[in-house]
């Protein structure tokens, strides 16, 4: 409308039939919400949702063709309703992602809106979207910790910048036979690893350092390393001062074992993202040794046991 915003219509179609008599109409088949007269175009900053304290967010529409027309841009803002504010990965992409922040005991409604822009098909429309934030009743952490459940382990976690901000994570199973991130590279690779893949996102400053901890819900083992995993160096133990190649990146643990402090030079040899001010590692807790095929039947420790969702 004259607004800019989008308003919601219905279609029905008509199905039209081909015979040998030439072309005739069929009945009414089918009711469509659409956008604008689109059937299927819904609105591009996602639908309301809840989501839980401390996990990932990614706003939205999620994968759908007809909003990836050739020279839209986005810009996203978060309106102000008096509850606090979040990092996003980016302010001017698609979908951008931040970390749900943590609540007391009643939730809060986040609202973020887009504006996009396509000269070609749309000119300039807004949007909002409203996510509602629950507590994931998760005790025993500071309150700057963003904490998740391990629901293979039974277990809670923690994660958190001390340097940087977090805008996205998630807990991988490179082993699992379906998963588009299975890791077939066995060389130096851990016998197993406990709490799964790491896989997180840090925004900081252009060539500047991240520093995340993850807090274990029990002391690491003494002869438990950190691992790292990129195509580039394959499996390595990631160990603050014994890294080839940098004096400053890698893992330490705290006296009681029980978080690792992990530093990442933005664009250095171990950020697995090249975009400038974003730093993304995957990596985790492994015994060293070496990794053998009978594991992979599970039991001992297998890695497919460590799945996080």
């Amino acid at each position: 409308d004259a607004s800019g915003s989008y308003r919601n219509v219905r279609i029905r179609y008509v199905r039209i039939n081909k015979n040998g008599s030439g072309y005739t109409a069929g009945k009414f088949f089918d009711s469509i919400e659409g956008r604008f007269g689109f059937p299927g175009m819904g609105d591009p900053a996602g639908s309301d949702i809840t989501v839980t304290e401390g996990s990932t967010v990614v706003l939205g529409r999620q994968n759908p063709a007809s909003d990836d027309y050739r020279g839209n841009t986005y810009i996203w803002k978060q309106i102000d309703t008096g509850g606090p504010k979040v990092i996003l990965s980016a302010d001017d992409i698609k979908n951008p992602s931040f970390i749900a922040p943590m609540v007391d005991t009643a939730p809060i409604t986040l609202v973020f809106e887009l504006t996009r822009i396509n000269e070609d098909r749309f000119g300039v429309s807004r949007s909002r979207i409203h996510i509602q934030v629950i507590e994931n009743n998760i005790k025993g952490f500071d309150k700057d910790v963003f904490t998740f459940f391990n629901r293979q382990a039974v277990n809670n976690m923690g994660i958190r910048c001390t340097t940087g901000d977090l805008v996205s994570y998630k807990v991988s199973n490179p082993d699992y036979k379906f998963s588009k991130g299975k890791i077939t590279d066995m060389e130096n690779r851990p016998k197993n690893l406990d709490y799964g893949m790491m896989n997180f996102s840090i925004k900081t400053t252009p060539k500047g350092t991240g520093i995340i901890e993850i807090h274990l819900p029990k002391p690491a083992p003494e002869n438990y390393k950190w691992f790292k995993y990129s195509e580039s160096t394959g499996w390595i133990e990631f160990m603050r001062g014994s890294v080839a190649g940098s004096s400053t990146d890698g893992a330490q643990f705290s006296s009681d074992r029980k978080i690792v402090s992990i530093h990442i030079t933005d664009n250095g040899p171990f950020d697995d993202d090249d975009k400038p001010g974003i730093i993304t590692d995957p990596s985790g807790l492994g015994l060293p040794g070496g990794w053998h095929e009978s594991q992979g039947s599970g039991g001992g420790g297998c890695f497919i046991n460590c799945l996080f969702n």
